[in-house]
């Protein structure tokens, strides 16, 4: 039985919503021991590693073709705005915030803000609604800690703008991973992280430093999380709209609750419960409403020319048609 590309990209999308879920609590237990940048980098070249045995074992032998420049800057940029600048925001976020606080804001549907305003991705009424009823369950579950929405907060504050730079890599990279494969653009997206990350660790944190035993079993959790996680992400990404793939991803934010109780104690309250099942209905009737448009390519056909606003520059026009 063979599955089409949509069906594998709400898998995918589900998977990704389970490790971003978990991804705070690695983090917190790998900060111990590293800092961000030495946490980052260590676990990105470890994925890669991991991904390309697994790149070569696919190949069947294939001699793989060079990057091309317009490859490079797409695969470039998705890897700077979506994995070091979103990942390092994210990791400060969790330990500056309550992770069930950092989950909520994480699943707002930027992605879906993005290929709207700057891809003219079209979404539907019924998309929209069910869009505000996610937001409206995160609004729930946040709602009794009022100084979130002040932002007065450190910690909700950094996942805030980890949440807008990975919606916005969210659409980076797409005819890459149709074209190239998903294994092939996400080892270069994870290679690209790792050497940005440790030039970051040398320059704020000298250097890397050889990983204690105590934090290898995580460590190697992480890493495949990261491969997995970004395969994820670019096949999800690249196969649904954008609307669909936010709709899933904010599970994200109950599987976060689920964790809060099993590790750290922490019991939702009611309105929290509320906000949950608001984003599951939310994020399972999404999936499938397009499905039509998302078989056909529909969906990623601009309405209007697309050009980005003067703020966004050249860089984004370059590299989100890419």
């Amino acid at each position: 039985m063979r599955f089409s590309n949509e069906c594998k990209g709400i898998f995918a999308m589900l998977v990704l919503s389970i490790i971003y879920g978990i991804a705070g609590i690695t983090a917190r237990t790998l900060q111990v021991h590293f800092g961000t940048w030495q946490q980052l980098a260590t676990q990105s070249w470890l994925a890669f590693v991991m991904l390309k045995g697994v790149q070569v074992v696919t190949a069947n032998g294939r001699p793989s073709q060079p990057l091309m420049l317009s490859e490079f800057k797409s695969l470039f940029g998705r890897a700077l705005i979506g994995r070091v600048a979103s990942s390092y925001l994210f990791i400060q976020a969790c330990l500056f915030a309550p992770l069930g606080n950092v989950g909520w804001i994480s699943a707002l549907p930027t992605s879906a803000l993005f290929g709207w305003l700057l891809f003219g991705q079209n979404v539907s009424r019924r998309e929209w609604l069910l869009l505000l009823v996610g937001i409206l369950g995160v609004g729930l579950i946040v709602g009794p800690d009022m100084s979130i929405w002040k932002m007065s907060g450190r910690g909700e504050l950094y996942a805030l703008l980890s949440t807008f730079a990975s919606g916005l890599a969210a659409l980076i990279g797409r005819t890459v991973t149709r074209e190239r494969g998903s294994i092939f653009a996400t080892s270069w997206i994870v290679l690209f992280t790792a050497v940005l990350a440790t030039i970051a660790a040398f320059i704020f944190e000298g250097g890397l430093i050889v990983p204690p035993m105590v934090s290898i079993p995580v460590l190697i959790l992480v890493s495949m999380m990261v491969g997995v996680g970004t395969l994820c992400s670019l096949y999800g990404y690249t196969y649904l709209c954008a609307s669909t793939a936010t709709g899933i991803l904010s599970l994200e934010a109950v599987w976060a609750v689920m964790l809060g109780m099993l590790i750290y104690g922490e019991q939702p309250t009611v309105l929290s419960l509320i906000g949950g099942v608001a984003i599951v209905i939310a994020a399972y009737l999404i999936a499938p409403s397009t499905r039509k448009e998302a078989a056909s390519g529909e969906c990623f056909q601009p309405k209007q020319p697309i050009t980005a606003p003067p703020i966004c520059g050249e860089i984004i026009n370059q590299q989100l048609i890419m």
